[in-house]
């Protein structure tokens, strides 16, 4: 019993006065902090914690410039954390402390704006964007935390809305899997409002005429949304991960293409790759590995991606149903996104060999040369984020050569000016020392030219063969695309150089068909 009662001295929940044991101060705070919070506020963040599976939900308010409190707790019945409720805590770095940060205007003065919070100004901008924040915390990052703003009607936060709960609960990426249903439950007034109201935190209640009003016609109340959410067992994405290649094996095709996707995203978006890392909580090491091939979760690919803005469930499935596909080296890519991935390659490539035999590659052509109709019709309002590879110039083609089928030149697909500036062009290029080398394929020799533009690339040190379609693509690695590329090496080894090709650079067309 003796040492009962010094352990609840010590933790507050007890004290000595005069020879008797009374209720400590920490009883004393929850009781003050219990007071404003009703049951049917306690009830609904019950129903949210059990909808997440969750061990702990929480919410919390500033109390100071470097401190907040917990106001209102509810825990699961065996949960491994310790109760927060009423007990006031400085404020470092974590999902709670980044989500005040990120909505209020200005950083917190003093040392907790320098040195504990390691937060720059495109992560807390990021933030209010995603309208959440994640992290973990624990012996081996354990527990998973998100959390979420309550805002008045100003805009401005009031307190955080956060659960937590083991990684095995929540999965390792809490955000993506809960984040709008807490986001949902922060902005229900009904469920926020009366755990703030006797606090004086009156600027998010509504008025009694706002209360007795019912939800617009098709639009569910924000309970209705979190029990359609409970109802349909709120569960995490499809999770998984990659066999990394073995010792002499080629890379997988979708590892390699998507690691190009996201290494392209990164940089169009001017980060580096320690702060992209930190965000998924790996390595600058571990993230060059996934941006080069061997990416191994699919999980940190898709939270990259929704950090780098691509926050669509289209797209994001896009993604995952390409690093599930079974069969390693080929790659058949129609889905959403899919002409960014093929730019992030065509970006990426240190050398590249682009074969065509029916029209001018993109690089390589004037403003004035006409793309097929067909190309055209099925592209025309594919949303787009990446920006081609600049076009080819004297100055910017070493490592790049054009392989041109002779029938290329002699198409006329436009009028005879625009077909002479065009070739005039190609022997701009071929003729400059860094320019590319542009080979023309006669059709006396014995190769069979390809029924889709042809691309072999070198991609992170290893070989990508990729046939571009209209509306689609497919990559090759491995013993897949050794075929393709045999028969590329046979072209180059057929094919004529342009700059000394006067029977072939004559042909340029002066009418007819």
């Amino acid at each position: 019993m003796v040492r009962l009662v010094r352990a609840m001295v010590a933790l507050g929940l007890a004290a000595r006065e005069d020879g008797q044991i009374t209720l400590g101060p920490r009883i004393a705070r929850l009781a003050a902090a219990a007071d404003g919070v009703p049951a049917a506020g306690v009830e609904k963040l019950a129903t949210l914690r059990d909808a997440t599976g969750a061990s702990a939900v929480r919410l919390h308010q500033r109390c100071g410039p470097v401190t907040r409190v917990c106001i209102a707790e509810v825990l699961d019945l065996h949960a491994p954390e310790r109760p927060q409720l009423g007990v006031p805590v400085p404020l470092r770095a974590g999902p709670v402390t980044q989500t005040f940060l990120a909505w209020q205007t200005a950083n917190l003065p003093g040392r907790a704006s320098r040195g504990t919070v390691p937060y720059t100004t495109d992560t807390l901008a990021w933030t209010r964007r995603r309208g959440w924040a994640q992290g973990f915390s624990g012996r081996d990052h354990r527990v998973a935390m998100v959390a979420a703003p309550v805002l008045d009607r100003g805009k401005r936060v009031v307190a955080v809305l956060a659960i937590s709960g083991p990684v095995a609960s929540l999965t390792t990426t809490p955000g993506r899997t809960y984040g709008r249903a807490l986001s949902d439950a922060a902005s229900d007034s009904d469920v926020i409002s009366e755990c703030l109201h006797r606090r004086g935190e009156g600027g998010i209640r509504r008025s009694d005429a706002d209360s007795e009003q019912p939800a617009p016609a098709g639009h569910p109340t924000a309970e209705a949304r979190m029990s359609t959410r409970s109802a349909t067992k709120i569960g995490p994405p499809r999770a998984g991960r990659i066999r990394l290649p073995r010792e002499g094996e080629a890379p997988a095709a979708a590892p390699l293409v998507v690691g190009a996707y996201l290494r392209s995203l990164r940089r169009s978006r001017g980060m580096n790759g320690t702060d992209a890392a930190w965000m998924i909580r790996r390595s600058a090491a571990t993230l060059s590995r996934m941006e080069t091939g061997l990416l191994h979760r699919v999980a940190d690919a898709v939270e990259l991606l929704e950090y780098y803005g691509i926050e669509d469930a289209i797209n994001l499935a896009a993604v995952e149903d390409l690093l599930q596909e079974p069969q390693r080296h080929r790659l058949f890519d129609p889905g959403p996104g899919w002409l960014d991935r093929l730019r992030a390659c065509q970006r990426q490539a240190e050398n590249m060999v682009i074969y065509s035999a029916f029209t001018i590659p993109d690089l390589a052509r004037i403003p004035t040369y006409p793309a097929d109709a067909l190309t055209r019709r099925l592209r025309a309002g594919i949303p787009v984020r990446l920006g081609p590879r600049e076009r080819l110039t004297v100055d910017n083609g070493e490592g790049i050569t054009l392989l041109l089928d002779k029938l290329v030149l002699g198409r006329l697909l436009s009028e005879p000016s625009v077909m002479a500036a065009q070739l005039a062009h190609l022997r701009q290029l071929a003729g400059s020392e860094r320019g590319p080398r542009v080979l023309i394929v006669p059709v006396t020799v014995p190769v069979i030219p390809p029924a889709a533009l042809t691309y072999a690339m070198t991609l992170a040190g290893h070989d990508l063969i990729v046939e571009e379609g209209p509306d689609s693509v497919v990559y090759y690695t491995g013993e897949e695309a050794a075929e393709r590329r045999r028969l590329l090496q046979d072209a180059l080894a057929l094919g004529v150089p342009l700059s000394v090709s006067t029977a072939v650079s004559d042909q340029a067309p002066t009418g007819g068909a």
